[in-house]
């Protein structure tokens, strides 16, 4: 996999067993690519970021999963809670829970009917109830406990790469949320998960790392 960008003297690639991180310490150039590549997430406009694989150019909106900020990382959100309840319809229509899923669903067709029968005046209510409904008066969700910053994350990318499985992650920025050693413990959890990480930082970090390819694009806009 490769990113491809006008500010980059040549594509950089991604390799499995590393995570790479592009420190751009010129603040304007980095505020730019920033919302350039949250534009292009959201598809609000163009921009000249590419990620290609083998000749194949993937959409930042569908095939990209870019965190702007660490700290409100939901395991959640929407796109994921819909990833989890087709998951979740798909194994009650299995072989094993076809008969109770349909009658239970049957019995609350039946139960809708009877209670709303009752009532003096008219009452109108969804021919059908689906599994998708069910979810959600349960209010079914990913059981999130852990308060801990580091430990949310960890969470978070493991439900992204489950349920949305990005052909990369995104994140912006997330060096100055932690020390070394946690960083570490990041890099090796993605690469264990099999994730492929990309960081896009500003704060200048001179540390070393064994997991971590670096590319530096200093003040002036040279490579280092």
């Amino acid at each position: 996999m490769k990113i491809i960008h006008p500010i980059f003297q040549e594509p950089i690639v991604l390799e499995d067993d590393k995570v790479c991180v592009i420190q751009i310490e010129n603040k304007k150039c980095y505020r730019e690519l920033l919302c350039e590549i949250l534009y292009q997430s959201k598809r609000l406009r163009e921009g000249n970021l590419l990620i290609t694989e083998e000749g194949k150019e993937f959409d930042l909106g569908k095939d990209i999963h870019v965190i702007t900020d660490v700290l409100p990382v939901d395991s959640n959100q929407r796109k994921i809670l819909g990833k989890l309840y087709q998951r979740m319809e798909s194994t009650a229509l299995e072989s094993d829970f076809y008969l109770e899923t349909q009658q239970i669903l049957s019995q609350l067709q039946r139960f809708m009917t009877i209670l709303t029968d009752d009532e003096m005046i008219a009452l109108d209510f969804k021919d059908e109830i689906s599994l998708q409904d069910l979810f959600k008066i349960a209010d079914l969700k990913i059981e999130c406990e852990n308060i801990k910053l580091l430990e949310k994350l960890l969470d978070y990318l493991e439900v992204v790469q489950e349920f949305l499985k990005p052909k990369c992650i995104i994140i912006m920025g997330l060096k100055q949320f932690f020390e070394k050693d946690e960083l570490e413990e990041i890099y090796k959890f993605v690469i264990y998960q099999g994730i492929r990480l990309v960081l896009i930082e500003n704060a200048i970090d001179k540390e070393s790392y064994d997991f971590e390819k670096k590319l530096i694009v200093d003040t002036d806009l040279c490579e280092i």
